[in-house]
């Protein structure tokens, strides 16, 4: 999820990649979540990859600072072992209000020859950096 209001750049905290996605930016300011803060999503499901074991919620306090203790709601998430041999060399990409987005393709375990599956809501731009290759949809 892209919410630029959630970033705070003077702490090196910028909420533009995850996992293996990277370079993500918004489409259009006017697509906004309930607070009013301009947003986009980008998932990117590989299908070489091991198996996610879903968003589990988890809770835990900051501690330090002059603000005092601060909890916090977060998610993780684990992945099964790799399997010996790729399932696919694909990937599927649904975006929502997303211009840009790039996809490691090593760290995803599959190919610059990957074939993209891109369902989005309108022009996205997929870069697989280290490949020459870029990818536009929508």
């Amino acid at each position: 999820m892209v919410d630029a209001a959630r970033d705070r750049p003077s702490f090196g905290i910028v909420g533009d990649h995850a996992y293996w996605v990277s370079g993500l930016t918004l489409r259009s300011q006017s697509h906004t979540a309930s607070n009013g803060d301009p947003e986009g999503q980008v998932d990117v499901f590989s299908h070489a990859d091991p198996a996610p074991s879903g968003s589990q919620p988890g809770t835990g306090t900051l501690t330090g600072g002059n603000m005092g203790p601060l909890t916090y709601a977060s998610l993780a998430q684990t992945w099964g072992s790799i399997p010996p041999a790729p399932a696919a060399d694909s990937l599927d990409v649904n975006a929502t209000n997303s211009a840009t987005a790039a996809v490691g393709v090593t760290r995803a375990h599959v190919g610059c020859n990957v074939a993209l599956n891109i369902t989005t809501d309108g022009p996205i731009m997929v870069t697989l950096p280290g490949c020459n290759r870029t990818v536009q949809a929508g």
